[in-house]
């Protein structure tokens, strides 16, 4: 049983909210299942699990409506196993952290499904004592031992080894293309459909299955101008541009 306080969809959200290059354009296209949230969490059913997530976090990951894609998804799980009361998600009025409301929201849920008692509904704590932070200290302040480094040092540290233990760059884009499981993206068949409305359908199909609709307008009214417009969204993206009747419109 599960009660996670923040829930984001994609590990991938974290890179393109971060780092907006490559590495992230290379997860829009080929997202790995292992990094999706819902993929991890649907793992729990049948078992109960109910998500909390604040309104007010300031980090688009944890937005709510990030949240709600995972739910949407694990729903489908627990559905499967006709344990769709098991899951449950809930949204708090409040900014990022681990709440009373939500310590409460889970006190209550733990007592129901493990112990049976209640009806899930939020408990409210006993009282308790926040112990000072020189007291949750590993090491006394300013007594470390030298051989326990900081997370920057040893970040600085590790770098300037993998620095100077590196290859080409031309294998490390091998290395990062067998992580992310990328292929280079290759025409396996053409898809013609019947015209519609003027426009020529059709779909690549490429070896690594992704379909990328294309839509084709021969030259009219004396033009010799062809129009060609795709979308890596999808063929919902064009439905606009099939039924504009002259003219071309600025179309990814």
């Amino acid at each position: 049983m599960q009660i996670p306080a923040v829930w984001t969809e994609a590990f991938s959200n974290y890179i393109e909210n971060n780092l907006k290059n490559e590495a992230a354009r290379l997860f829009r296209i080929h997202q790995l299942p292992d990094t999706l949230e819902s993929w991890q969490k649907h793992r729990v059913a049948p078992r109960a699990l109910k998500i909390c997530n604040c309104l007010g976090d300031s980090n688009p990951t944890f937005f709510p409506s990030e949240m709600l894609r995972s739910y949407a998804e694990v729903r489908k799980v627990f559905q499967s196993y006709e344990s769709d009361s098991q899951l449950a998600y809930q949204i708090f009025n409040k900014p990022h952290g681990y709440w009373p409301e939500i310590r409460e929201t889970m006190l209550g849920w733990f007592d129901f499904h493990l112990k049976g008692i209640g009806h899930g509904a939020p408990k409210l704590e006993k009282d308790f004592e926040c112990l000072p932070e020189e007291k949750l200290m590993v090491f006394k302040n300013g007594k470390r031992p030298v051989e326990v480094i900081s997370i920057a040092d040893y970040c600085q540290k590790r770098g300037a080894e993998l620095k100077s233990a590196s290859t080409s760059s031309g294998n490390k884009k091998s290395e990062l293309k067998d992580i992310l499981k990328f292929s280079e993206l290759e025409l396996k068949t053409t898809h013609k459909y019947a015209d519609n409305s003027g426009w020529n359908s059709f779909a690549l199909e490429t070896t690594c299955g992704i379909m990328i609709p294309v839509l084709v307008r021969k030259p009219r009214d004396g033009s010799h101008n062809y129009v060609i417009a795709t979308s890596s969204i999808g063929k919902a993206d064009l439905v606009n541009l099939r039924s504009c009747a002259v003219g071309w419109r600025p179309h990814r």
